[in-house]
């Protein structure tokens, strides 16, 4: 709990105690007690909904990011393919360039063929009929004819025939690559929408992440209202039972005077020593861990001896002490936080030599410490008081 919080549920609470009758205080605190358990539902309710929202959309971008993954499986498919095509459609024309060097070639053999022809006088039909002597020249020069005219009609069938395969097949080529072009750019565009929801989805994360933290600790500083409301209802029982046995003064709400006990100061004090090292648990009551006050009232407790739960409410039990008449047992009080430096905010117990043992922070938890030659402590120092005799 921040430190105005606890300020907040403190001045609360010791108002219900000290100024209302002892009825009245417990009913008052109880309603502040179903306030805070009310507010800790609402508040568990809505960590619940947010953990819900958090993994709803945690799975959704893993879901995209599958669908990621699919895509790029199809993209580097259709990339293979379009490489493919175009390998095809290199090979093609390649094959053309050879045909084309191909026609060249017969076309130079028929050429030579139709000049060794008209150099032996057979150019045409009409000239083999004129200028043969005999019939068997006739015939020869005729079937010489023939044989050019065959050669060249198969010369040209055959370059139409290759010239219209080659284009049939680049253009398919050029089609299938086309339509792999337009696939690929959609899976590409898809992608690339893929990836804007995912990054959506991952800001969606980390927003309801920091939501969900937020009121997790929220959730946590409303579980320690609803402690310290307890302890305080607590601690109204405790001034109604002790005010019957005139152990205490109801009007300020503290132990009247030093109280007797069966054990000795020093028995007290070496129960103490022995927690030297427990964590300091802020709100923690022991003995695994423990703030400040729950340090000595969980000690004092020990021996039949019930303080208050706060520093601030410890400081008016027992019998106030002068600091030249400090004895081992006597509670030690300090003024800790710097925005509010006459606050009582911190309790020890004296162990004699200008010592005491406290719970002092998280850092360092259950230790012992100088007082008043400690530059620290002393400047802090507020004031003892007595519990026991």
């Amino acid at each position: 709990m921040t430190v105005w919080r606890k300020r907040i549920v403190t001045g609360v609470c010791l108002g219900l105690l000290v100024l209302t009758p002892v009825t009245a205080q417990a009913d008052a605190l109880h309603d502040k007690l179903n306030q805070y358990q009310a507010k800790y539902n609402n508040l568990n309710q809505q960590l619940n909904v947010q953990k819900q929202q958090t993994e709803t959309a945690a799975q959704k971008a893993q879901d995209l990011q599958n669908s990621i993954d699919g895509l790029n499986e199809d993209i580097q498919k259709y990339q293979a393919d379009i490489a493919q095509q175009q390998s095809a459609l290199k090979s093609l024309e390649e094959q053309r360039a050879m045909l084309k060097d191909q026609q060249e070639k017969d076309m130079a053999e028929l050429a030579g063929f139709v000049r060794a022809s008209y150099e032996n006088n057979v150019s045409n039909y009409w000239a083999v009929l004129l200028n043969s002597k005999s019939w068997s020249e006739l015939f020869d020069g005729i079937y010489e004819l023939r044989y050019i005219a065959s050669y060249y009609n198969d010369l040209q069938r055959k370059i139409s025939d290759n010239e219209q395969t080659l284009a049939q097949q680049q253009t398919l080529v050029k089609q299938k690559t086309a339509e792999l072009q337009t696939s690929l750019q959609k899976q590409l565009e898809t992608q690339q929408q893929f990836f804007q929801q995912v990054n959506d989805q991952k800001s969606l994360v980390n927003q309801l992440s920091q939501q969900q933290h937020a009121t997790q600790k929220n959730l946590e500083s409303t579980k320690h209202d609803i402690a310290y409301v307890q302890e305080m209802i607590r601690q109204a029982q405790l001034v109604e039972e002790l005010s019957r046995t005139k152990r205490i003064n109801p009007g300020t709400g503290g132990i009247s005077g030093p109280v007797t006990i069966s054990a000795t100061a020093k028995a007290v004090v070496n129960y103490a020593l022995s927690f030297q090292g427990v964590p300091y648990v802020w709100g923690g009551n022991g003995p695994s861990g423990w703030d400040c006050s729950g340090f000595v009232k969980y000690v004092y407790n020990h021996f039949g001896v019930t303080l208050y739960r706060t520093s601030e409410m410890q400081f008016n039990e027992g019998a106030p002490v002068a600091i030249s008449d400090l004895r081992p047992g006597d509670l030690v009080f300090f003024a800790t936080e710097s925005d509010n430096p006459g606050d009582i905010s911190h309790v020890g117990m004296y162990i004699g030599n200008d010592q005491m043992i406290n719970a002092e922070n998280p850092r360092v938890g259950t230790v012992i410490d100088d007082i008043f030659s400690n530059p620290y402590w002393g400047p802090r120092y507020k004031g003892a008081r007595r519990i026991i005799n």
